[in-house]
């Protein structure tokens, strides 16, 4: 009987802990964190474009919320580290890219790149504006006109810089990432576990079209014999060396 009641006094004891936990943790208590939301959008038009992430909540969020957006970008796209410094000073973007980015490398030749967006309070919601560009990707052979890149709903991580004693509750999980965009070091981040998971956004890049590549080759080698023959005569003739 004693055994019995000590269960009970533990469970009750442990399932009061985990509840008082769960509403009091920083001010991230889960009752405001089931009004949280994402969305995203995708804005303006052909290989440069505005990738536009909303986060919205309840009124009564915590002092000192900052919020991290982890985007996993597929290799069809890239994010201009030159345009990023701009933008940082003209509009104090924080964007943190895990790995040096090539430019010029096509679809084929890249790979898929982790961002670390930082948002900014912005009339008691949260949005950045991410400026993304196009790669180009092989021609067609099957007469595809259009290659949509698909772009997945990024990871959201709260926290609060004025408590530092942030825990975890189901289904909410602490993960690690970069305090700041300056990364100079890591901190605990609450991951938030959506209550609708959002489809990914796409759009639409236009393809070479693959059947054209002999007929071109051949007629880009033919102007090309046609010029060296022309300027061979006329130097020929003219005895211009």
């Amino acid at each position: 009987m004693f055994g019995f009641f000590s269960t009970c006094t533990v469970t009750v004891c442990c399932f009061i802990f985990g509840s008082t936990r769960a509403e009091n943790n920083c001010g991230l208590s889960r009752t405001w964190l089931e009004t949280v939301s994402v969305t995203m959008d995708i804005r303006k038009n052909g290989f440069h474009r505005e990738l536009v992430t909303t986060v919205d909540f309840s009124p009564g969020f915590p002092d000192g919320l900052e919020a991290l957006l982890v985007y996993s970008l597929p290799n069809g796209i890239y994010i201009d580290p030159y345009q990023l410094a701009s933008l940082k000073e003209e509009a104090g973007l924080q964007v943190l890219l895990s790995s040096p980015v090539d430019l010029e490398a096509p679809a084929h030749m890249s790979e898929k790149a982790t961002t670390f967006v930082y948002l900014l309070l912005d009339q008691g919601g949260l949005r950045a504006t991410v400026p993304i560009h196009g790669r180009y990707h092989k021609p067609s052979l099957a007469g595809k006109s259009f290659e949509h890149v698909k772009i997945e709903l990024p990871k959201l991580k709260l926290r609060t810089n004025t408590c530092e004693h942030l825990l975890s509750f189901p289904p909410y999980k602490m993960v690690d990432a970069p305090c700041s965009v300056q990364n100079v070091s890591m901190c605990h981040w609450l991951e938030i576990q959506l209550l609708k998971d959002p489809d990914p956004v796409s759009f639409p890049l236009p393809l070479g079209d693959g059947s054209l590549v002999v007929p071109v080759c051949a007629g880009n080698l033919m102007v090309t014999l046609l010029c060296f023959i022309v300027l061979s005569r006329s130097i020929w003739t003219h005895g211009v060396f």
